[in-house]
């Protein structure tokens, strides 16, 4: 068999549940392969004696590659390896990032130029998804076109990058009995859908196994019909019907009294193992006519002094009983909903209809689900704390008529009693540590802060706040940085989050705090949005920047507010320095350097 070995570095698991699959189809194909984490280069595996890898990496933090995959780049970034040192592998790269951060793809084009520079040579395009705008624009036709990549490299075939088109077959022989399929119909490529269903009626189809003799002839009966829609008129490329590799059967083992949350198979996410929290309280932290309601979770924990402000916890959810029943009516599996079942790979198992999948189906295609992360909101508590705002999704009529955020929903309908105190029992959930990205205070209490929170964006620096007094009470020194919070909300009387705490720190522990409420009636000179309070106070912001070396923190929305934020500071830093926008640009790649300007974003 050809020997490929599959390599991947993933935060979420996204990147591996890819390379997972890659892995699948390889051995569906017939190829002798192996499926590997970076983490385990040295051990499990030597990448100088492998000669071709498909490499699946996403991305963390600003454009920073996967925790396990930093030190495989830094093993291979070392100035004493060779230019030659990967000469011998040739390689296929798929990376995963996210445009509503400031460097999209950053991890995965790290790991290409280590690559390149080192003289490995691509056998496939590289891909590069945005998970910003649809992830799977990039994916699936990448891996559509990885098989023939391969199937050339392996043919001994010269490995160039291959064009977004696909391959002309140019060496037909006339007598093949594709040769003859083509006469009869003209397959072009730049036939559009509108004419070759004009063609298609019945059509007899001959499939050439290995031997010449072994021929088996069926007859395919028309099945693109001409549909009076723009969409007819579009050259389309059918994505292929992937095999289904999974049976259910009956199991007749006696159900466990204690479930374990997905089998315990950990995340990569993770820093610690899975345990419970106890939620003591539950409060609403908005008024009833605000737009998005948002909610406080008090929690105990085991090891409460491991959580420190910055730090997050993952919450382990469960998908919503009203949706999991509409899908069981829906595939028609109410005689199964109650049943033990177990898995088995199966490849000869029918392919069904996708409008209404068999169970086997839906497993094979679901992702796993993932817990949701969220920011430790306190400091200095027997309980650690928590804050999310519950999403709620428009109504489809050919959908349940309502909808919420698969965790979020989760824990408000936990908490709904609590919050009407209507119950006053602990609930357990599921939680784990999450890996840190850094975003902590500055170990020295002279160094400068900036925090920039608006929403429950402000969450983490409420602990940041309350560490800061405990720390500043504690010394008697009085040379201590400035801290200045920038918060915005819609509304100061509907959804002002922790306004009285916050306006309590000003009495030592904050120097400034500056919000602004993007609904209410404003004047000229108020702000509406955090970018408009950075603009007020561009003269102090350029200077904490650029020249009091203030680490700056960001936290809350990726999509929009993050990118603002940046581009303000940016344009701040043109207009006090009197210099262009690349000029700006060079100065804040300093403080990005420097490490003095962090992000705890999401989308």
């Amino acid at each position: 068999k050809q020997k490929l070995t599959v390599l991947y570095g993933s935060q979420t698991g996204q990147a591996e549940e890819i390379a997972t699959q890659i892995h699948e189809d390889a051995v569906f194909n017939g190829y002798d392969v192996d499926l590997h984490c970076l983490k385990d280069a040295g051990k499990k595996f030597d990448i100088s004696q492998i000669t071709c890898a498909v490499f699946v990496c996403s991305t963390t933090g600003d454009g920073d590659p996967p925790e396990n995959a930093r030190k495989f780049l830094r093993t291979l970034s070392r100035k004493t390896l060779s230019k030659d040192h990967l000469s011998h592998l040739k390689y296929a790269l798929l990376g995963l990032g996210d445009s509503n951060y400031s460097t999209f793809c950053g991890g995965p084009k790290k790991l290409e130029r280590v690559l390149i520079n080192l003289g490995a040579k691509q056998i496939h395009h590289s891909g590069f998804a945005d998970d910003g705008t649809d992830m799977e624009l990039v994916v699936e036709p990448w891996l559509e076109e990885l098989w023939p990549a391969l199937k050339k490299y392996f043919s001994n075939q010269d490995c160039e990058i291959l064009n977004d088109k696909p391959e002309e077959n140019s060496t037909k022989d006339e007598n093949s009995d594709f040769a003859k399929l083509d006469k009869n119909v003209d397959c072009g490529q730049n036939k559009s859908v509108e004419n070759l269903s004009k063609e298609i009626k019945n059509i007899e189809i001959m499939v050439t196994y290995k031997s010449k003799n072994d021929i088996n002839t069926t007859t395919l009966q028309k099945s693109i019909l001409l549909q009076e829609s723009s969409l007819s008129l579009v050259e389309l490329t059918l994505p292929p019907l992937f095999p289904l590799y999974l049976e259910t059967f009956a199991s007749n083992e006696v159900r466990p009294a204690i479930q374990h949350y997905q089998n315990d198979c950990p995340f990569p996410i993770a820093s610690g193992s899975r345990t419970s929290g106890l939620i003591r309280k539950a409060s609403v932290l908005t008024r009833e006519d605000a737009v998005k309601r948002t909610i406080e979770i008090c929690m105990e924990v085991e090891n409460r002094e491991q959580y420190m402000p910055g730090d997050a916890i993952a919450v382990c959810c469960k998908n919503p009983a009203q949706e999991v029943e509409w899908l069981i009516n829906r595939l028609d599996l109410n005689e199964k909903a109650d049943e033990s079942l177990q898995l088995k790979v199966s490849v000869e198992a029918k392919k069904k209809s996708s409008c209404k999948p068999t169970l086997e189906v839906l497993l094979q295609h679901l992702p796993r689900l993932q817990p949701r992360r969220y920011s430790v909101a306190n400091y200095g508590s027997e309980f650690i704390s928590f804050v999310f705002n519950v999403v709620h999704f428009p109504n489809e009529p050919s959908h349940l008529p309502d909808r919420k955020g698969i965790c979020t929903g989760y824990l408000e309908s936990l908490v709904e009693p609590m919050i009407k105190q209507k119950q006053v029992d602990p609930i357990s959930i599921s939680i784990f540590p999450t890996k840190s990205n850094d975003f902590a205070l500055p170990g020295n209490l002279k160094t400068p802060i900036v925090m920039i929170g608006p929403g429950t964006g402000v969450s983490p620096f409420i602990g940041f706040l309350q560490q800061r007094r405990e720390q500043i009470h504690s010394r008697t020194a009085c040379n201590i940085g400035p801290a200045w919070l920038f918060f915005g909300c819609r509304h100061k009387e509907r959804d002002f989050l922790f306004q009285s705490e916050l306006e309590s720190f000003i009495d030592g522990v904050l120097t400034k705090l500056c919000v602004a409420f993007s609904r209410d009636k404003v004047t000229e000179n108020e702000p509406k949005y955090v970018q408009d309070s950075l603009t007020l106070h561009k003269n102090d912001i350029v200077k904490l920047l650029l020249e009091d070396k203030a680490v700056f923190f960001v936290c809350g929305d990726a999509r929009n507010m993050a990118k603002d934020v940046r581009n303000c500071l940016i344009n701040l830093i043109a207009i006090e320095t009197n210099c262009d926008e690349d000029a700006a640009r060079e100065k804040f790649s300093v403080v990005l350097a420097e490490k003095r300007y962090k992000e705890d974003i999401w989308t």
